[in-house]
């Protein structure tokens, strides 16, 4: 990951949790400092390539980051809570 996407990653983060829509992408631009919004397609398609995060198709602002890094924090990520309870998944 490059350091601009990163930075533009860390930024769909933050809107993750308390559930306000993703930043558009000229809200991207002034918060990166890139200069277009072509520029910022550029790295959310590198982004959901990569698996980073997911974007709904035909919706604006319906970017996902893939993990959900809080759940993953707290042991839901691939059922290891379930596994805790002798659940089977």
């Amino acid at each position: 990951m490059t350091p601009k996407q990163k930075e533009v990653y860390d930024l769909l983060l933050k809107s993750e949790p308390d559930g306000t829509p993703t930043p558009s992408y000229e809200e991207l631009c002034i918060a990166t400092g890139v200069k277009s919004k072509s520029g910022i397609h550029r790295i959310i398609h590198a982004l959901q390539s990569s698996g980073h995060i997911k974007k709904a198709q035909g919706r604006a602002r319906a970017i996902r980051v893939a993990i959900n890094i809080s759940a993953f924090r707290m042991g839901y990520h691939m059922g290891l809570k379930a596994a805790q309870r002798g659940e089977s998944q």
